[in-house]
């Protein structure tokens, strides 16, 4: 299954869910998500960046109607297509160490408070 797929199918499922009675965040999907585009004078760059700027335009329609890309959806979109690692290591290398070791201290806060109320 495409990368398209798995992407559009949870969008329409959440949009679906949340617009059932009007329908218009799933004809937006549809739309933007159209394979019959003019691909044949777009270069390969050209055809990845727009696909990646539909891709941004159905995440910023969710918000549109109180809808929203939440951090576990968007945490879910990158496990599905394989790039959470990838993601994670990108974010501390691209952040000041000091970020980074603040939320280190506070994910291992959290594991020890965890940890003690199991005591």
């Amino acid at each position: 299954m495409s990368i398209k797929f798995r992407i559009f199918g949870y969008i329409k499922l959440k949009m679906m869910n949340k617009f059932r009675q009007t329908g218009a965040s799933e004809f937006v999907a549809l739309h933007i998500l159209d394979d019959s585009m003019n691909t044949s004078q777009m270069s390969e760059n050209e055809y990845t960046n727009n696909r990646v700027e539909s891709v941004i335009g159905i995440l910023q329609s969710l918000t549109h109607k109180g809808d929203c890309v939440d951090g576990e959806t968007m945490q879910y979109i990158l496990e599905s297509v394989g790039m959470d690692d990838q993601m994670l290591r990108q974010l501390i290398m691209s952040n000041p160490q000091s970020d980074t070791i603040d939320l280190l201290q506070e994910k291992m806060e959290l594991d020890n408070e965890l940890i003690r109320s199991y005591e």
